[in-house]
């Protein structure tokens, strides 16, 4: 889009502006940074050794945090990771183990006994005559399996 002659702004290089103001050249092209002012003495942007007391740089910074991030690692690890694994683990052992005749729950809440057991699903009869079939990883536990928390053993 060309935006009309009376809308541009440009400057020519023989107006009167302060030293720091930045030039539009008067083709149109990107603007000029003023020259730097010269007052005579060294310029103090050169670079040199850093005083003493200066702030580390960026990779000592990072190298300091290294082992907050290390030590939160293995925290992740051993209170979620690990125990998060050895559940998944007696799960897969809990629904390898399951046969005809054994009491379950599903993960809706459904109580019943197998049925009928193949590799993938497994027939559920909840009542004398009302049997379902289920994904073999929709049993959430086997009833038979706990003995509940509240009976004690003599």
């Amino acid at each position: 889009m060309v935006l009309p002659e009376l809308l541009r702004f440009r400057l020519d290089a023989s107006t009167d502006l302060p030293q720091d103001t930045i030039r539009v050249k008067s083709d149109g092209s990107a603007p000029v940074a003023p020259p730097p002012a010269a007052t005579g003495t060294a310029s103090t942007s050169t670079p040199g050794p850093a005083p003493q007391g200066a702030a580390p740089s960026s990779t000592d910074a990072c190298l300091s945090q290294l082992p907050i991030f290390l030590v939160f690692g293995v925290v992740m690890y051993f209170f979620i990771l690990r125990p998060a694994q050895k559940q998944e683990k007696v799960r897969r052992e809990l629904l390898a183990k399951m046969k005809r005749g054994d009491r379950v729950v599903t993960s809706g809440g459904l109580h019943g006994v197998i049925a009928n057991i193949t590799d993938d699903t497994v027939q559920v009869k909840v009542d004398s005559d009302v049997t379902l079939t289920f994904d073999r990883s929709a049993i959430a536990k086997v009833a038979g399996d706990e003995v509940p928390k509240d009976t004690k053993k003599p």
